[in-house]
């Protein structure tokens, strides 16, 4: 009599393992899928950090590019107007260089007369 009291008892045992190590089995498969979507967010704030710093690769090189192409517009703008100014300077000068040929010729003139 005993022992057919203490077989249902062992199966109830055996019965509350075998519950207690599905639920344990479910945790750890909810631990790995936990882990699985962390590593996942992690890949991905890891490729979106890598498309990021592209990015700024990009930009920073389209700025270089852009800032040199103005130091070229800038360096021949300014050869222009000093070229500009050389010929405005020599205009000027044959100018006056002429001015002064005519004041001399009527100087000339004057003491001629």
């Amino acid at each position: 009599l005993m022992k057919i009291k203490r077989k249902p008892m062992h199966d109830e045992d055996k019965k509350k393992a075998d519950e207690d190590k599905k639920k344990a089995d479910e945790d750890k498969k909810k631990a790995d899928a936990d882990k699985k979507k962390a590593d996942a967010d992690k890949k991905k704030a890891d490729a979106d950090l890598k498309k990021a710093e592209a990015d700024k690769k990009i930009a920073d090189a389209k700025k270089k590019l852009e800032d040199k192409k103005k130091a070229e517009e800038d360096k021949k703008k300014a050869a222009e107007e000093e070229k500009k100014a050389a010929e405005e300077k020599k205009i000027a000068d044959a100018k006056n260089k002429l001015e002064e040929k005519k004041k001399a010729d009527e100087d000339k003139k004057k003491a001629e007369i």
